[in-house]
């Protein structure tokens, strides 16, 4: 074996690189999609909860000002606050 061959894919290992990065097409099904998807954090809930509260009261924050209030907010909750929102 050349030093060069053990480099060289075979046609089936480079198929499954172009099918994994190739764009999906107009109208093409991501086979992702099928996928179940894992219900969201306590974090998540807590944010989409106050994130309304926050842009009213901050309307020229960007996004990532916004987040890092919700942050903030977050981290100032107790650990028992925290599991209430982990549970709902």
């Amino acid at each position: 074996m050349k030093k060069d061959d053990k480099h060289k894919l075979d046609s089936a290992a480079i198929e499954k690189i172009i099918v994994k990065t190739a764009p999906l097409k107009r109208g093409a099904i991501n086979p992702d999609a099928k996928k179940k998807k894992r219900p969201l954090s306590g974090y998540m809930k807590f944010a989409q909860s106050i994130r309304p509260k926050i842009v009213a009261e901050n309307p020229n924050f960007a996004v990532t000002d916004v987040m890092k209030k919700i942050g903030k907010e977050w981290g100032k909750l107790t650990d028992t606050e925290k599991e209430k929102w982990n549970k709902k």
